[in-house]
């Protein structure tokens, strides 16, 4: 066989292998967008194994070498022998990595409070955010360990989560490690107002909605509607639904050109009656964007 068809070969062997290990992924979530997982994943997939074409066309070149004994084919044949044992051992790298995370997701879901707060103190994997996505999903974190979580300055916390079901935990959704503390049932007044200093919208829309936010806090998320452009209507979801969010923006709210908005609205019972029959009105006259 040729060292192009062995190339060919290792690289669908590896697609194969790439796809049966990532759909699982994209099964398991309950994100809204996850079915486009399905049109992406096999560009990814493409793109991903393009290495196993060097290692097929080295194993290729090893046999064509062996049986020729061209010094060409040798030269070819060592060149990408060494340059297929640096990415097997970076992709072998990875793949014990993921084990050991599996593993540590596992024991986190098992632990303690007192064992959470060590593990976000001590643990060499106190910064990686699919571990502390699980912790921020087990009952059992206390409020100082949430506050822990809650002060790191990675960029990484505040974004969407993507990985096997195995290292995700409960995470189904793939929220980012932020928003979990915010749903957390131990966070705490002063989490979420530090945490609303920050302008992401979903996060922000989160701290709106919670019950524990602060008024004074949830007047200073009111204030960033007009700055979070077409982001807006999250801080409008989370404000018109809080049963402790102030009267006025639940008067002002009940401008709002969105529907579901105005569905909280109507919903939440500390809208004023004569404005929620308003908002009644215009949803059955579909007076909405």
């Amino acid at each position: 066989m040729k060292p192009f068809k062995w190339a060919l070969l290792f690289y669908i062997f590896a697609n194969i292998v790439y796809l049966l290990r990532e759909l699982p992924a994209i099964s398991y979530s309950n994100s809204s967008t996850a079915a486009i997982g399905y049109i992406f994943l096999p560009l990814a997939s493409a793109f991903v194994c393009l290495p196993w074409l060097v290692v097929g066309g080295t194993f290729g070149y090893g046999i064509k070498a062996r049986a020729t004994r061209s010094r060409k084919h040798l030269i070819i044949a060592v060149v990408g022998g060494v340059l297929s044992l640096c990415y097997i051992g970076y992709a072998s790298s990875g793949y014990m990595t993921n084990s050991r995370l599996t593993d540590t997701v596992k024991a986190i879901e098992q632990m303690n409070a007192a064992q959470l707060d060590s593990f976000v103190t001590s643990s060499d994997l106190r910064d990686n955010k699919f571990a502390l996505g699980v912790v921020c999903l087990n009952q059992q974190a206390s409020a100082e360990t949430l506050a822990k979580i809650a002060a790191k300055r990675d960029p990484e916390l505040y974004t969407k989560m993507w990985s096997s079901p195995e290292i995700m935990g409960g995470n189904r959704r793939g929220y980012a490690v932020m928003r979990l503390v915010v749903f957390h049932p131990n966070v705490t007044e002063e989490i979420l107002t530090e945490l609303a200093k920050k302008t992401e919208p979903y996060l922000l829309g989160d701290i709106a909605g919670n019950g524990k936010t602060p008024q004074v806090t949830l007047e200073r998320i009111y204030q960033e509607i007009d700055n979070s452009g077409t982001s807006a209507y999250l801080i409008e979801w989370g404000l018109s639904h809080n049963v402790n969010a102030p009267t006025h923006i639940l008067v002002a709210l009940a401008n709002s050109r969105n529907e579901y908005t105005l569905r909280n609205l109507e919903n939440n019972t500390a809208t004023p009656l004569n404005i929620r029959r308003e908002v009644v009105s215009r949803i059955q006259r579909q007076d909405y964007d």
